[in-house]
């Protein structure tokens, strides 16, 4: 199956400042070592990993999610089925297969939904580590 191969794109959403590159990528070795995966886990490649900082100009609040590429597809989900819920620096994850979202909305050419929750002006650093 070609899936199976294939990598997916992870994302972290809220995590903790504290959290970095080489956080994530032992959180996502773990979670593989927990599902069965033994020392498979250290050879299945997460193929990149970014942290994205989002700050809101308004108020000079900052988020920080987790960008995981993982190869193979198989292992990616089973990732998500293992570390959602888990705790991270005191704090409960997420795990989810990211979606890109278009601002003016789907790819098949509809409109965006008045609900879109997406704050325009926000400021966003990217890190690759």
């Amino acid at each position: 199956m070609a899936t199976n191969k294939a990598s997916l794109l992870l994302i972290f959403p809220s995590l903790p400042a504290s959290v970095n590159c080489k956080t994530i990528r032992r959180l996502v070795r773990d979670g593989l070592a927990d599902c069965g995966y033994g020392s498979l886990a250290r050879l299945l490649a997460v193929t990149r990993c970014t942290v994205l900082t989002v700050t809101d100009p308004a108020n000079g609040r900052r988020e920080y999610h987790g960008l995981v590429q993982v190869k193979p597809a198989k292992a990616a989900m089973d990732v998500i089925e293992a570390l959602s819920g888990k705790e991270l620096c005191g704090r409960q994850i997420i795990v989810r297969r990211y979606q890109q979202r278009s601002g003016s909305g789907s790819e098949l050419g509809a409109p965006a939904l008045s609900s879109e929750r997406r704050r325009r002006d926000l400021k966003l650093d990217i890190f690759d580590i």
